[in-house]
């Protein structure tokens, strides 16, 4: 007789099982600058003393930029952020108002590997879609090959006549994503087509949103196979 399963309610050892995906509240912003520098120079893409990190850590609450932060339900720490940059005239690589860039995409060193940049990615993703823009774009190094194959995995495809330097003897690459047509509005459109249709509204209590970004997280992983978070970009 087979032995029942002991661990079904077990998480992954490779996920965080508790972990919220949120704006970044006023009062965290300069933990949230801190993360980021940290998270650089854990990969050595930050000297110390460099002024880049003033940069790092300023970036995107002055203006219209989205930062969302990855938080530790269990000690409510930051563990990574992602900021959307609307389009602008000092845009790096979004071409007009329908686009955005992302950019400082950062985990911590402790929570490398554990689903956390996955969850950060989709959570940008969403946001973008429900906000009607068209286009994701962002850049980073040619090192980094964990994060080329999550943006990779998530719809994202190489516009190498965007790569850009910006400094000399660094050749970042950008990468772009179509929200119409990629793989996770593909995926969410299928899936969404085999749903009932709804009841009428006096029939069915309220339900909460649907969220594409947490409910296809685990189908990507099945098919896909992502194994690890993007490390912190060495360009914002």
């Amino acid at each position: 007789m087979r032995r029942p399963r002991t661990d079904r309610t077990r998480p992954p050892v490779d996920s965080v099982r508790y972990v919220i995906i949120r704006d970044a509240r006023p009062d965290e912003h300069a933990a949230v600058g801190e993360l980021r520098v940290s998270a650089y120079r854990a990969l050595g893409l930050l000297p110390d003393g460099s002024a880049y990190a003033e940069t790092l850590r300023g970036f995107g609450f002055g203006g219209d930029c989205t930062v969302l932060v990855a938080v530790d339900e269990a000690d409510d720490s930051l563990i990574g952020t992602v900021t959307l940059e609307p389009f602008d005239s000092a845009s790096e690589l979004a071409q007009d108002d329908t686009e955005a860039d992302v950019r400082a995409f950062a985990v911590a060193a402790q929570a490398q590997g554990k689903g956390v940049g996955r969850k950060l990615l989709l959570a940008a993703i969403e946001y973008a879609e429900k906000h009607g823009l068209r286009r994701l774009r962002l850049c980073t190094q040619p090192a980094m090959l964990a994060a080329q194959h999550l943006y990779a995995v998530t719809g994202f495809s190489r516009t190498p006549e965007l790569d850009f330097s910006p400094v000399p003897g660094l050749m970042l690459r950008a990468y772009e994503l179509d929200l119409r047509t990629g793989p996770l509005f593909s995926l969410v459109t299928a899936v969404c087509s085999y749903l009932p249709r709804p009841l009428p509204l006096s029939a069915v209590p309220a339900a909460p949103a649907f969220r594409p970004g947490e409910a296809f997280e685990d189908a990507f992983v099945e098919q896909w196979g992502i194994a690890e978070d993007p490390p912190a970009e060495r360009e914002i």
